[in-house]
């Protein structure tokens, strides 16, 4: 789980050893239903006033496991910040978050990756489909954030849910929902382009699990950790964490995408001022 080369881009070996996973690999991989495993691996309790929050009156409060048994982890060898939280939705709103985030999307509040490609109506018609983004539109190219839209009524709702429970101070001002195939990764990067780089960013996986790389804010930095991200957890990169390098190396099959060409969809939550 952690890597300790002192190459200049030691994330980028470290990318392409676990693009190549297998389950022999797996002792290497952080897992969190193993947490008290790992001496490094603490758990949290964020949620301790959490029947008093914005949650219980939300008309999103039936997607959400009872908060007060979230699991909330970070790592002490990482950069301070990083907080996973378990399984936060149900497993019926799990899948239809999927299905609304695959299909339900508006046309109007995304960006395609070919500008003539529509959002899908079944499996069949999901192969062209990378990315979408909402609120503020992130430029690939000048990696800056040009005309802003509006972020769909349920995600922010969402992310009003989720900070009120963990006392974070987030507005949802833009997102790029990432969608993957079993043969998808995300290259290693940091999120520098918003303006406040101090607010956190929400990370919401949903599908097949996925393994998460995560350093420091170069790409020489070490450790690396590699861990498992599974349906419906939310990954959360605040304090020092907030510009920390990170991939996706691999995405896990599992026996639940058999004929889905998207396995594993990443619902990505900024504030950018």
């Amino acid at each position: 789980m952690i890597g300790n080369d002192t190459e200049s881009d030691a994330f980028k070996l470290m990318f392409k050893k676990f693009k190549k996973y297998d389950e022999s690999m797996a002792n290497e991989v952080i897992d969190f239903d193993k947490a008290n495993n790992y001496s490094f691996v603490k758990k949290l309790d964020l949620t301790s006033n959490a029947k008093d929050k914005h949650l219980h009156k939300s008309y999103l409060r039936s997607d959400f496991n009872n908060p007060e048994d979230w699991q909330i982890y970070t790592l002490d060898n990482i950069p301070k910040g990083l907080l996973v939280v378990r399984r936060i939705f149900t497993e019926s709103a799990a899948s239809k978050w999927f299905h609304k985030l695959l299909y339900s999307i508006p046309d109007e509040y995304a960006n395609k990756v070919k500008s003539n490609v529509p959002l899908p109506t079944s499996d069949r018609e999901t192969s062209n489909l990378r990315w979408v983004t909402f609120g503020y539109h992130h430029n690939w190219d000048t990696k800056v954030y040009s005309e802003k839209g509006e972020v769909p009524d349920d995600i922010a709702e969402l992310c009003r849910c989720i900070s009120s429970v963990l006392g974070l101070q987030f507005t949802a001002e833009a997102g790029i929902i990432n969608y993957y195939t079993s043969k998808s990764t995300l290259s290693p990067h940091a999120d520098v382009s918003e303006v406040n780089k101090k607010a956190p960013l929400f990370s919401l996986s949903l599908g097949s699990s996925a393994i998460f790389l995560v350093g420091g804010e170069q790409r020489c930095s070490s450790p690396i950790s590699a861990m498992y991200l599974q349906n419906s957890d939310l990954l959360i990169m605040s304090e020092e964490s907030r510009l920390s390098f990170h991939a996706i190396a691999k995405v896990l099959q599992n026996n639940n995408d058999s004929g889905r060409i998207i396995t594993r969809i990443n619902l990505n939550i900024r504030q950018v001022y």
